[in-house]
């Protein structure tokens, strides 16, 4: 209680009463209010929040969790190994809206308000995408010989399996990156330039609450300035890792997002790219492959079933986009 006492006194506030929320978050009772504490290893946390809430006062963005400020008008308090920073306890409303939907709603309105466009150059697009296509080639040889490898073995183990198991996923993944490059290049050579906007950085249905003032989202520390794709590929993967993922509730948050935020083609390419990103279940595979011993087999078994899972849920949603721009290319 100590910690808290001279955390709070930087703020002008005494605690009376702390409720532990998670590994870094204290609820905390002032006397007359509640206030929420959250801990940080981010260094850079600061000058983060500083640039976020900038942005929100110039572009009048209601949405973001406001920060109290310290007695030196400071947004954050410094901890020996740890940076501290407090916002007001938001009490929570029942809200039929599925919560992914309130999610991508959320943030495709900041990314609306935030979002300004910047050239590119064209005369880099065609090596940086043959370059991107190579690799993906290059992925799928070494994947396709750690296959063979392990069919070769008289007996081979439970991962060993799941990763051969693994293998026509794989490669329409593969061949997915391949379309996808070839879709995103055409379109930003009509476009010359892209949409860049403030990001969350860590977007997931945690960071949003529904309070009796309206939806916020909360903890920031992760936002940059970006390509506002980003942060829905971020959603996907997160919201994508297991069998019983509702598709249906995350086409529909995804359309929520359109409604507020309208992609262009090129935006829709590069968003399928980011979401059948590969380098690091590569990654993984390349580790399994020279050191087993990192993790049990039940560990590595889980791993690779995630991987499985978020990539047959990724290759269900790369048919949604597709049909999305047939039809809008039917409509001109």
């Amino acid at each position: 209680m100590s910690k808290l006492v001279r955390i709070l006194q930087q703020y002008g506030l005494q605690p009376y009463q702390g409720e532990k929320l998670s590994s870094k978050t204290i609820k905390i009772s002032t006397g007359d209010q509640y206030v929420v504490l959250k801990r940080s290893k981010n260094k850079h946390v600061e000058e983060k929040f500083q640039n976020v809430y900038k942005i929100a006062r110039e572009h009048q963005l209601t949405n973001i969790v406001p920060l109290y400020l310290t007695r030196q008008n400071r947004m954050i308090v410094n901890g020996k190994s740890h940076v501290y920073y407090l916002t007001p306890w938001l009490k929570e409303n029942v809200d039929p809206i599925p919560t992914y939907q309130m999610v991508l709603r959320e943030i495709a309105i900041v990314h609306e308000k935030t979002k300004f466009e910047k050239k590119i150059d064209l005369s880099l697009v065609d090596e940086w995408y043959k370059k991107q296509k190579e690799k993906v080639r290059k992925s799928f040889n070494r994947f396709e010989r750690w296959i063979a490898s392990f069919e070769a073995k008289h007996f081979m183990s439970p991962a060993e399996l799941l990763i051969c198991h693994l293998y026509p996923t794989f490669r329409s993944v593969c061949q997915n990156l391949e379309y996808w490059y070839d879709e995103w290049a055409t379109y930003i050579v009509d476009d010359k330039s892209v949409n860049l906007a403030l990001c969350h950085g860590q977007l997931t249905p945690s960071h949003l609450l529904h309070t009796t003032k309206g939806a916020v989202l909360i903890n920031w520390e992760k936002s940059f300035y970006g390509e506002p794709v980003q942060d829905l590929a971020i959603f996907f993967s997160t919201t994508c890792q297991s069998s019983n993922v509702n598709r249906d509730d995350l086409l529909a948050a995804f359309e929520a997002y359109i409604r507020h935020y309208k992609l262009k083609k090129s935006e829709i390419a590069s968003l399928s790219l980011q979401m059948l990103h590969l380098e690091q279940m590569m990654k993984k595979l390349k580790q399994f492959v020279s050191n087993k011993e990192l993790l049990t087999e039940i560990e590595w078994v889980r791993l690779f079933q995630r991987y499985l899972y978020y990539l047959e849920h990724m290759l269900y949603f790369q048919e949604q986009f597709k049909t999305q721009l047939v039809d809008e290319e039917s409509d001109v």
